[in-house]
Protein backbone atom coordinates (compact mmCIF):
# COMPACT_ATOMS: atom_id res chain seq x y z
CA UNK A 1 0.00 0.00 0.00
CA UNK A 2 2.88 2.34 0.71
CA UNK A 3 3.96 2.15 -2.91
CA UNK A 4 0.57 3.32 -4.19
CA UNK A 5 0.48 6.18 -1.68
CA UNK A 6 4.05 7.15 -2.54
CA UNK A 7 3.30 7.01 -6.27
CA UNK A 8 0.13 9.06 -5.86
CA UNK A 9 1.97 11.72 -3.92
CA UNK A 10 4.80 11.82 -6.46
CA UNK A 11 2.54 11.78 -9.54
CA UNK A 12 3.51 15.36 -10.38
CA UNK A 13 7.10 14.15 -10.97
CA UNK A 14 6.00 11.57 -13.54
CA UNK A 15 7.18 12.36 -17.07
CA UNK A 16 4.33 11.49 -19.46
CA UNK A 17 6.86 10.85 -22.24
CA UNK A 18 8.21 7.84 -20.34
CA UNK A 19 6.64 4.54 -19.40
CA UNK A 20 4.64 4.54 -16.19
CA UNK A 21 5.84 1.13 -15.03
CA UNK A 22 9.53 2.05 -15.09
CA UNK A 23 8.80 5.15 -13.02
CA UNK A 24 6.66 3.11 -10.65
CA UNK A 25 9.32 0.37 -10.48
CA UNK A 26 11.86 2.92 -9.24
CA UNK A 27 9.49 3.82 -6.39
CA UNK A 28 8.99 0.13 -5.55
CA UNK A 29 12.73 -0.51 -5.70
CA UNK A 30 13.53 2.33 -3.35
CA UNK A 31 10.83 1.23 -0.91
CA UNK A 32 12.22 -2.31 -0.95
CA UNK A 33 15.75 -1.09 -0.29
CA UNK A 34 14.48 1.08 2.56
CA UNK A 35 12.57 -1.85 4.03
CA UNK A 36 15.55 -4.20 3.78
CA UNK A 37 17.81 -1.61 5.35
CA UNK A 38 15.37 -0.97 8.21
CA UNK A 39 14.47 -4.65 8.76
CA UNK A 40 17.74 -6.36 7.93
CA UNK A 41 17.50 -8.65 10.94
CA UNK A 42 14.08 -9.89 9.80
CA UNK A 43 14.72 -10.11 6.04
CA UNK A 44 14.70 -13.52 4.40
CA UNK A 45 17.77 -14.39 2.40
CA UNK A 46 17.56 -14.08 -1.35
CA UNK A 47 18.50 -17.76 -1.55
CA UNK A 48 15.36 -18.82 0.33
CA UNK A 49 13.19 -16.88 -2.09
CA UNK A 50 15.21 -18.25 -5.00
CA UNK A 51 14.69 -21.81 -3.77
CA UNK A 52 10.93 -21.26 -3.76
CA UNK A 53 11.08 -19.95 -7.33
CA UNK A 54 13.32 -22.78 -8.48
CA UNK A 55 11.06 -25.46 -7.05
CA UNK A 56 7.92 -23.85 -8.44
CA UNK A 57 9.15 -23.98 -12.06
CA UNK A 58 7.44 -26.85 -13.88
CA UNK A 59 9.77 -29.30 -15.59
CA UNK A 60 9.31 -30.98 -18.95
CA UNK A 61 11.86 -33.67 -18.11
CA UNK A 62 10.91 -37.20 -19.11
CA UNK A 63 12.98 -39.16 -16.64
CA UNK A 64 14.43 -38.84 -13.16
CA UNK A 65 18.03 -38.42 -14.37
CA UNK A 66 17.12 -35.43 -16.55
CA UNK A 67 15.08 -33.95 -13.72
CA UNK A 68 17.95 -34.33 -11.26
CA UNK A 69 20.40 -32.80 -13.72
CA UNK A 70 18.09 -29.86 -14.43
CA UNK A 71 17.54 -29.24 -10.71
CA UNK A 72 21.28 -29.36 -10.05
CA UNK A 73 21.95 -26.92 -12.88
CA UNK A 74 19.21 -24.55 -11.64
CA UNK A 75 20.60 -24.61 -8.12
CA UNK A 76 24.13 -23.91 -9.35
CA UNK A 77 22.87 -21.09 -11.56
CA UNK A 78 20.90 -19.59 -8.68
CA UNK A 79 23.88 -19.91 -6.32
CA UNK A 80 26.13 -18.17 -8.85
CA UNK A 81 23.52 -15.45 -9.34
CA UNK A 82 23.25 -14.96 -5.57
CA UNK A 83 27.01 -14.60 -5.29
CA UNK A 84 26.93 -11.53 -7.54
CA UNK A 85 26.69 -8.05 -6.02
CA UNK A 86 23.11 -6.76 -5.77
CA UNK A 87 23.47 -4.30 -8.67
CA UNK A 88 24.75 -7.00 -11.04
CA UNK A 89 22.10 -9.47 -9.93
CA UNK A 90 19.35 -6.89 -10.38
CA UNK A 91 20.33 -5.95 -13.92
CA UNK A 92 20.54 -9.61 -14.99
CA UNK A 93 17.14 -10.37 -13.47
CA UNK A 94 15.51 -7.36 -15.13
CA UNK A 95 16.93 -8.13 -18.58
CA UNK A 96 17.18 -11.90 -18.73
CA UNK A 97 14.42 -13.05 -16.38
CA UNK A 98 11.91 -10.21 -16.63
CA UNK A 99 12.73 -9.48 -20.31
CA UNK A 100 12.85 -5.71 -19.87
CA UNK A 101 14.16 -3.58 -22.72
CA UNK A 102 17.43 -1.72 -22.21
CA UNK A 103 15.57 1.59 -22.29
CA UNK A 104 13.16 0.44 -19.58
CA UNK A 105 16.04 -0.65 -17.38
CA UNK A 106 17.80 2.68 -17.93
CA UNK A 107 14.69 4.58 -16.88
CA UNK A 108 14.07 2.35 -13.86
CA UNK A 109 17.66 2.51 -12.62
CA UNK A 110 17.97 6.17 -13.55
CA UNK A 111 21.14 5.75 -15.60
CA UNK A 112 22.15 6.17 -19.25
CA UNK A 113 21.46 3.45 -21.80
CA UNK A 114 25.17 2.87 -22.35
CA UNK A 115 25.64 2.30 -18.63
CA UNK A 116 22.93 -0.35 -18.66
CA UNK A 117 24.60 -2.13 -21.56
CA UNK A 118 28.01 -1.94 -19.89
CA UNK A 119 26.72 -3.12 -16.50
CA UNK A 120 24.85 -5.98 -18.12
CA UNK A 121 27.95 -7.05 -20.06
CA UNK A 122 30.12 -7.12 -16.94
CA UNK A 123 27.39 -8.72 -14.82
CA UNK A 124 26.95 -11.52 -17.36
CA UNK A 125 30.74 -11.92 -17.56
CA UNK A 126 30.95 -12.23 -13.76
CA UNK A 127 28.07 -14.74 -13.74
CA UNK A 128 29.74 -16.76 -16.50
CA UNK A 129 33.01 -16.88 -14.53
CA UNK A 130 31.21 -18.00 -11.37
CA UNK A 131 29.36 -20.69 -13.29
CA UNK A 132 32.54 -21.92 -14.96
CA UNK A 133 34.20 -22.28 -11.55
CA UNK A 134 31.11 -24.00 -10.19
CA UNK A 135 30.78 -26.43 -13.08
CA UNK A 136 34.50 -27.16 -13.44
Amino acid sequence: QDDFVRAFRAMKTFDVNKRFFTWYYRILRNLCFNYLRDHAHQARLFSEIGDEVIHSIPDAAKNAAELAEQNDLRERLWAALQALPQAEREIIVLRDFEDWAYKEIAEALHCPLGTVMSRLYYARKALREKLQKELA
